[in-house]
Formats: C-alpha cells, structure tokens, sequence
C-alpha cells in the first residue's frame, strides 16, 4: 500500500512534486511522441490532440499517474504491462506437479480487465497518517497566493487520491474535517488564474475531466447538508455550491465513472451516480445556459456573461457566422433580447436578437445593418455562411 510503504510514499510525492515542475515550468512547445512534432505547428484533430496529450503525459510521469489524473484506465487506453501478484488458497500438502502446472497455466492467463472502480483496503493504523498526507497536498494546491495556479494533472492526481480514501472509510464517523478539506479541493479545480503553458495548450477533455470531478466533490460535500441551512456544513456546501455551480452543470458523469466506488469499506463515504446525476441537473437547472455553452464550447469556443453581454471567444476567421449561431442559442433563453459578441484575434461582430428583429454591427463596415428575420428561419440559418448580402428588413 503506498501510504504504509514510506519509501513508496515518498517516491510518490516525488513524482507528484516532478508533474508539478514539468506542467507547470515548460514554456517552450512539448514534443509530442505521438505525432513527433512540436505541438502548435501542426493541425491536430480533436482525438489526436488528447491522444498526444495522455502520451506526453505518461512520458513525464509515468502511465499510472497519468491513469490516475484522467481516469484513463476507464475507457480503455492501452495499459503498461505490469507485474501482478497471484493469491490462491493453499490446503492440504499437494504434490509439487500439481503446484509447477497450476505455475505454468497463472503465467500464461492474461491480466483480467478490471471496469468497476474498487475502493483501496487501508489499515486502521495507517489512516492518520493518509489523512494528514492528503490534508498537506491540499494545503498545497489551495495556498497558491501570488503564484499561478496548480497543473491540472497535478489538481486532478490530488482530487482522486482524495475520492478513494474517503471510499476507504479513512475518517472516523463523526470526524467531518474531510469537508473542509474537500471544499479547498473544490476551489483549487475551479482556480483559472495564471493558467500554465501546458494548461493553455491541453486539449477540451481536460476541462471535461475537472468539470466531472468538481460533480463529484461537490456530491460529497452536498452529503447531510442543505444549501439554505444554517449549520456548519450547511454553510460550507452552499458556499461552494455557489462558486462551482457553472462548472457542475457542464459536467457529464459519464467522465467520472472511475471515481464512483461501491461502498465495500466501513466507514466509506462515497459518491453514487444517482447523487451525482441529481446534482447536475440542479445545477443545469439553475443555469439554462448551460447546454448553450456546452455546445459552443464543444465547437472550439469559449462563452462568457458579463454586464449584459454574451462574449464568444476562439480561433475562427468570421465572426459573423459565430455570433449568429450564439445567439440565436442564447436567444431561446432571452426573450425580450439577447446582446452578444464574437471576437477572434483580429476580428469581431456584434449582434442584438429580440426576434424577428437582428441588429448586426461587423467591423471594419461602420453601418448597422437591421434585418428581419421569421420562423421557420434563424439567425444561425440567415448567416450560415456569414453571406451578408441579404437584403436589410
């Protein structure tokens, strides 16, 4: 067990502490071993990119850091081979034939695929030490000051460490400290200040993977607690709940299945997928936009609110057809009107949607254009191609 091996401990935090520096110190383009090329000078596609991702990843760390990030062992990624120790029970005094054939057929049986998350057996004499471990990685993650924030492989490494020993029933029942240190775990997943050269570069399954593991956080925390109470934990969970809220309702639980532990320890704590699911949709609920900006993340765009307006950010060479589709997704949920731009690098437009009416303002044009535009048409369906030359209503 790695918490009752100290020098499996310690090798541990030195890999841990070794993803931190490599995530988080490299500037220059990573060399994919996937692909053999710099990242950024070639065009990948999306499966490509995560691909060479996970590669670099195991690269620098090793496969069962990176299987432990991003859960990866789940969906069937190719595994390193590894040793296995063979546990049968032995009675009665059989002849050694009998041992060297049942030698010879366990060698030759393959590794069984192992799909359902199991939690981790931890003697009782070894959890404060599990618990005052994890305490100090969290610590870790969440006194970031002035510093950047943590990689994500290193937030996600933490955050399932955390999961399996709460699975592990490591705390005593009536020992609720794991709640505080869950809801340090939970801001530092949803910290994006100074992200790093690696993160920027990360392909969208990364932030898919700490949407579906702030879901999960944040069912523990939700556990014996209301949002509108006034004990303790119920404090607690409603002031995370209103800082991860947006995160959880773009999660998908489908991305965690590997955090889900049965709960086969005494004392586990653990997050079921009907909780989970539970969760989301109160958090898609509270935010109807959530589907909107899901979708318009999956096409390669960022979507943010403020003051009013709806700003769509990405790499796209028109704008127009982006900030049509935008609002006209956004606009189902705002009937007296929607105000919504879309800006790349170099370009931008503008819209205002209160159908039928569209007001599209597309620099370097200095003229507001008005248009017309009635069911069964969209806004999307009118500038599809960004074709500006319909005629003005």
């Amino acid at each position: 067990m790695l918490f009752a091996d100290e020098r499996a401990a310690r090798r541990f935090e030195t890999d841990l502490l070794r993803l931190r520096e490599l995530t988080a110190g490299t500037s220059a383009p990573r060399v994919s071993p996937a692909t053999g090329a710099a990242a950024g000078s070639v065009a990948l596609s999306g499966v490509d990119r995560w691909d060479a991702y996970v590669a670099d990843c195991r690269r620098m760390i090793g496969a069962p850091l990176t299987d432990l990030a991003f859960g990866t062992l789940q969906i069937g990624l190719p595994q390193a081979p590894s040793s296995r120790w063979v546990v049968s029970a032995v009675t009665g005094s059989g002849a050694a034939e009998d041992d060297m054939a049942y030698e010879d057929e366990a060698e030759d049986e393959e590794p069984p695929t192992v799909s359902v998350a199991v939690a981790p057996h931890i003697p009782p004499e070894q959890r404060v030490r599990c618990r005052t471990w994890i305490r100090r990685w969290v610590g870790t993650l969440a006194a970031s000051g002035e510093s950047p924030a943590a990689p994500v492989p290193v937030r996600l490494v933490v955050a399932n460490l955390y999961v399996q020993l709460l699975a592990a029933g490591v705390w005593d029942e009536n020992d609720q400290s794991w709640r505080d240190g869950l809801s340090g775990l939970l801001e530092a997943l949803g910290s994006e200040d100074g992200p790093s050269e690696a993160d920027q570069q990360a392909p969208p399954e990364t932030r898919r993977r700490l949407d579906g593991v702030a879901a999960v956080v944040m069912t523990f925390l939700s556990q014996d607690a209301t949002f509108t109470g006034g004990g303790e934990r119920d404090v607690l969970a409603a002031r995370a709940w209103q800082s991860s809220k947006d995160m959880i309702a773009r999660a998908e639980p489908a991305q965690v299945e590997d955090l889900m532990i049965p709960p086969e320890q005494a004392l586990a704590r653990v997050a079921p997928w009907s909780e989970v699911e539970r969760l989301l949709a109160l958090a898609q609920e509270d935010d109807p936009h959530a589907e909107v900006v899901e979708e318009l993340s999956a096409a390669g765009w960022e979507a943010s609110y403020e003051a009013g307006l709806w700003e769509i950010t990405g790499s796209f060479g028109n704008p127009v057809p982006v900030v049509s589709r935008a609002a006209d997704r956004l606009g189902r949920h705002h009937p007296n009107g929607v105000l919504v731009r879309a800006r790349s690098t170099n370009r931008w437009a503008f819209v205002a949607w209160a159908a039928p009416h569209l007001v599209l303002l597309n620099p370097p044009a200095r003229v507001w254009r008005t248009y017309q535009v009635r069911s069964p048409a969209t806004p999307e369906s009118r500038f599809s191609g960004g074709d500006l030359s319909t005629v003005p209503g």
